[in-house]
């Protein structure tokens, strides 16, 4: 399983069923057991703390999120690279490529995605909804709605997209995982 559909191995699989005369209600969601043969290298699983959340926590992530926020909008390439270390570190981990050329890859991409993206993210909600996932080790942070947080205004000439967030807690510390 990589990022696109033709990166890594298939490890399952899942098509949406065609239902004649009804319609079916997106997101669907469908929970798939699965053991795979090789299980990537990677530090969240092992450092990621079981997470409980409470007030104080819900406004640690916000402003998380919202340092995250800024950075991608105004460009701050060193910020939106520090915040992002240690998904980036460990994606490249779990795809078996943690060379400095794959950094130098990865921070080149991030790079040209801040110039893409400066000065066109929409507001940040003022509601979040905080969604414990993978055995209560990652939380999805949405907005009240359920939409991710961090997305472009939309264009004629590019549409719009959302950026997902997950957050972690490893050694006391939030982290985007």
């Amino acid at each position: 399983a990589g990022q696109s559909s033709d990166e890594g191995k298939e490890i399952t699989g899942f098509t949406t069923p065609e239902l004649e005369g009804e319609k079916i209600s997106f997101p669907l969601e469908k929970e798939i057991k699965f053991t795979p043969e090789l299980i990537p290298p990677s530090e969240l699983w092992d450092k990621a703390e079981t997470i409980v959340l409470d007030e104080s926590s819900k406004k640690e992530i916000i402003e998380l999120i919202q340092s995250l926020h800024k950075a991608a909008n105004t460009g701050n390439t060193k910020k939106f690279l520090s915040l992002n270390e240690f998904k980036m570190n460990d994606l490249s981990k779990a795809m078996f490529s943690n060379s400095d050329a794959d950094k130098q890859r990865n921070e080149k991409g991030m790079t040209e995605f801040l110039k893409m993206i400066k000065g066109k993210l929409e507001k940040m909600p003022k509601n979040f909804k905080f969604r414990l996932v993978a055995n209560d080790k990652l939380i999805y942070v949405t907005d009240a709605k359920g939409n991710d947080v961090i997305k472009t205004k939309s264009s004629k000439d590019d549409g719009a997209f959302e950026i997902p967030v997950y957050i972690s807690k490893i050694d006391g510390t939030w982290i985007l995982a």
